[in-house]
């Protein structure tokens, strides 16, 4: 469970990020209908922070296709890991836990300045 404080930081770290111009950013309408939102994905320093897909559009790879156009790198590593997430995996897409881009998320929730993130590559064992 998000406290309001957290979610308020997260709100102004999602804020500065979109404004920053930092993060990247992408969202799907459909043809003729600009104002009708199909999903969106962000993402900081190639970590994905954020996707949603709106019922209606689900299962069809448009998620897929949102994510791959903010993050290039495979598996997918994430911020935030949830029953989604956890949903998403289960149908085979390449994503994984980076605590790493959860905490430069939160430290750049914490102070308005550039986040600290360096991508990780998992260690083969």
């Amino acid at each position: 469970m998000t406290s309001a404080s957290q979610a308020q930081g997260q709100r102004g770290a999602l804020e500065r990020i979109l404004r920053g111009g930092i993060g990247r950013a992408v969202s799907a309408t459909p043809a003729g209908f600009p104002d009708e939102l199909m999903g969106w994905a962000l993402s900081l320093d190639g970590a994905l922070i954020f996707a949603y897909v709106s019922d209606d559009f689900r299962r069809q790879g448009l998620g897929a296709a949102l994510v791959s156009r903010v993050t290039d790198a495979l598996p997918v590593p994430l911020a935030y890991w949830t029953r989604d997430a956890e949903e998403m995996a289960a149908h085979g897409l390449a994503i994984r836990y980076d605590i790493h881009a959860f905490r430069a998320l939160c430290s750049y929730a914490r102070r308005d300045r550039e986040p600290t993130y360096t991508h990780h590559q998992a260690r083969a064992t």
